[in-house]
């Protein structure tokens, strides 16, 4: 691939964690579009969409006057990821 472009969209806030695990359901759909240019080039677009919603049980935080607490919660994590590249058929 001679040129990539890629954007990332990820909801996450920074969090002053010590320790964490999460698990959670995932997808990732994806779509190719490829343009034929002369006799073996093409120019390929591409597109993927991931989206996740960890659990994070019993995380050990730090609070801002530096007691440690346990929290549980979710997290929306989304990505798209675009490229564009060239191709050429051997």
């Amino acid at each position: 691939m001679l040129f990539s472009a890629n954007v990332h969209f990820i909801s996450l806030q920074i969090l002053r964690l010590l320790k964490y695990n999460g698990i959670g359901f995932s997808y990732n759909l994806g779509t190719t579009v490829r343009l034929k240019f002369g006799n073996a080039s093409y120019l390929m677009f591409n597109a993927d969409y991931f989206s996740s919603k960890p659990s994070f049980k019993d995380v050990k935080w730090l609070d801002n006057n530096g007691d440690i607490e346990y929290r549980t919660f979710k997290r929306d994590i989304s990505l798209i990821n675009l490229t564009v590249g060239l191709g050429y058929a051997l």
